[in-house]
């Protein structure tokens, strides 16, 4: 009987250590389950971060390129203006100028008397000949002061 006991008794001690073993594989399982879990999350959670740092990224550079375009169209719209402004400067000086011209040829018009044809060809004449030639022709006639004293007075 006490060996029966005792063999029952080794029996419930190897059947307790044998559960002990089995629940300390279960425990050993479940943290070996929940450290990869947890390592799965953390993985997961840094291909998220990589991923929203790398859309981040795409974003500023895009930011950045949209702003150097909006910079280089101001750029371009600014100089558009000075060069339309300048452009509007250059037209009316140009129309001031021919304001200007044109108020001194009716300045002049209004002062300078009304020429006849013929004394508008005879100044053109006295452009082409000149002075010396209307000398020297009055030097080769002689005579003709008496016939024409008044054409020989202009001549002169």
């Amino acid at each position: 009987e006490e060996e029966q006991c005792r063999l029952r008794l080794e029996e419930e001690q190897r059947i307790l250590e044998e559960q002990q073993r089995m629940e300390i594989e279960r425990e050993a399982q479940k943290e070996a389950a929940a450290e990869k879990e947890r390592q799965e999350a953390e993985e997961r959670d840094r291909l998220r971060l990589e991923e929203e740092a790398k859309l981040l990224e795409e974003k500023r550079l895009e930011d950045e390129r949209q702003a150097a375009e909006d910079a280089r169209i101001a750029e371009e719209e600014r100089l558009r203006l000075i060069e339309e402004e300048e452009e509007k400067e250059r037209e009316h000086e140009r129309l001031r100028l021919e304001e200007d011209a044109h108020r001194l040829r009716l300045e002049q018009e209004a002062v300078e008397p009304v020429k006849s044809e013929d004394s508008i060809l005879g100044d053109e004449i006295n452009n082409e000949i000149g002075d010396d030639g209307w000398s020297d022709q009055s030097e080769g006639i002689e005579g003709d002061d008496e016939k024409f004293p008044s054409e020989s007075a202009t001549l002169q």
